[in-house]
């Protein structure tokens, strides 16, 4: 059974298209939910370690910034390539 993150994640997904961990991270904790982690890099890794297990998402592109890169939902060609 996804957590609350996983699905929230693949729902903002599914809404607007791949998104960064960063992104990901920001809307969660806007909506008043917190994120394991005492800094925002233990933060990022929980993100991050829960995103990587939850089988319906993929990362689909690189991003070399802090945000991380862009996770899409997998199987999801359209979503994927941006089209």
């Amino acid at each position: 059974m996804p957590s609350h993150l996983q699905d929230f994640a693949h729902e903002l997904i599914a809404r607007h298209g791949p998104r960064t961990l960063g992104m990901i991270l920001h809307g969660f904790t806007n909506m008043g939910y917190l994120i394991a982690g005492a800094t925002i890099d233990e933060q990022y890794d929980t993100l991050a370690k829960e995103i990587g297990s939850d089988p319906r998402l993929i990362v689909v592109g690189d991003n070399p910034g802090r945000g991380g890169d862009w996770i899409g939902i997998k199987g999801n060609d359209d979503v994927a390539t941006g089209q």
